[in-house]
């Protein structure tokens, strides 16, 4: 056999063996506190926070940082408003509000949806090293 042809076998058994997981939905079902993962976040159902929040300037959707395969935590920025978190830390990510329903993708994680009217709280699984706290990325 060439050997295209034994990577494109190859490729089709690690898929098998690792196939991407099924899609899975938060609404305001979901009580106060149940979470989710996809990969290195969380989403967490939080009620509508008390502070006065600061929206997100030029949110473009993309929920963890940086520009490898990933970080492509992604929705569409149109149907959430994205707000600072007021509780800064390594491990916390921005709070959403969902305006319209919306889908949380990823190339290699199950797609996230979100239902209108939820509130969304993103956080990032964090690595202790020596003492020092820092961010996973996938």
């Amino acid at each position: 056999m060439s050997t295209v042809v034994m990577d494109v076998i190859n490729r089709i058994s690690k898929s098998v063996a690792n196939p991407k997981p099924e899609p899975w939905r938060m609404s305001k079902v979901n009580t106060i506190g149940e979470w989710g993962r996809q990969g290195d976040i969380y989403i967490e159902i939080i009620k509508k926070p008390d502070a006065n929040l600061t929206t997100i300037k030029g949110f473009k959707g993309q929920l963890a940082e940086g520009d490898q395969r990933g970080s492509r935590h992604i929705l569409d920025p149109k149907k959430v408003i994205a707000y600072d978190n007021p509780v800064v830390s390594v491990k916390n990510g921005p709070i959403l509000f969902v305006k319209e329903d919306t889908e949380i993708t990823h190339p290699d994680h199950g797609s996230v949806f979100l239902s209108k009217g939820v509130w969304a709280e993103i956080t990032y699984q964090v690595n202790w090293v020596n003492d020092a706290v820092s961010r996973v990325r996938d």
